[in-house]
């Protein structure tokens, strides 16, 4: 369980880049999670339910919306780059944002990604799938990052200074 998080409403939580307060709604009814301009994040959980168990709905929810996406830029940049992902996962790692098998032609994603900007993703997403072309961070690697995503270092560097996981940010 996330260290300063308890899951309970008026909680910070981020999705995609931005701060959502939690809000807990217990129902009978079907279990997740609903994003709002106006009310945040929505946990709808069962009466009673524990801290580990909306935990465990809200990771679930943030690696199914983390797939989607990432399969969708896999998508996007196998046209662009000619290559072919035979298979990518989303892990919680604690020190990368994303590696890659290039041998298996397997990528994998931190799950913490989801918490971060979308063209940070895109980005990670390129990042890994480039060394199925190249495998070390060399001036080819770097070429290629940059004949398709020129401001990857803006990108990159956004992500170098943000925390790998948001336990440590306060509510």
């Amino acid at each position: 369980m996330g260290i300063n998080h308890k899951y309970v409403s008026r909680e910070s939580h981020y999705y995609l880049g931005k701060r959502y307060l939690l809000s807990i709604q217990e129902e009978k009814g079907k279990q997740g999670i609903s994003i709002h301009k106006s009310k945040g994040m929505i946990l709808f959980v069962r009466p009673g339910s524990t801290a580990e168990r909306r935990e465990k709905i809200l990771t679930e929810w943030y690696r199914d919306e983390l797939k989607k996406i990432v399969a969708a830029r896999i998508e996007k940049w196998e046209t662009d780059l000619g290559v072919t992902v035979k298979a990518f996962g989303v892990r919680k790692m604690k020190t990368r944002w994303g590696s890659c098998n290039p041998k298996a032609g397997r990528i994998l994603i931190n799950l913490e990604m989801i918490k971060k900007p979308e063209r940070c993703i895109d980005y990670i997403v390129l990042h890994e799938m480039a060394h199925l072309i190249e495998k070390r961070h060399n001036d080819r690697f770097r070429e290629i990052l940059t004949h398709h995503m020129p401001r990857w270092q803006t990108y990159r560097d956004e992500l170098n200074e943000a925390p790998l996981g948001h336990d440590e940010w306060r509510e």
